[in-house]
């Protein structure tokens, strides 16, 4: 897994390209908890280069989304990979999560 990040003031972008796998899925999640300590006001996250992520990522993504909302800000996804975007749609997780362009 790779992350790029673009702050630009208090908004962030995160590339994210490669499986979150559990070997990833620590890294992944200190990035998340990072952004909610800079305090970052909007986080957009890029997944469009992510073909596999594990069950652990996504409580990740849940607990960052629910931070974000808790805190007054708020964070989206932009892009996702259709391997993704199905398996989201199947656990039900495009209800719960902001899909810029689902």
């Amino acid at each position: 897994m790779i992350v790029q990040r673009t702050l630009q003031g208090a908004q962030v972008h995160l590339k994210v390209s490669g499986a979150i796998d559990n070997a990833a899925a620590p890294e992944f999640s200190n990035t998340l908890a990072d952004l909610t300590q800079r305090e970052c006001e909007v986080a957009t996250l890029d997944l469009s280069d992510v073909p596999r992520i594990c069950s652990a990522a996504i409580g990740t993504l849940i607990l960052f989304f629910r931070s974000q909302t808790r805190l007054g800000r708020s964070a989206e996804i932009e892009g996702m990979h259709q391997n993704l975007r199905e398996l989201f749609h199947t656990i039900r997780l495009d209800d719960v999560l902001h899909l810029k362009d689902a």
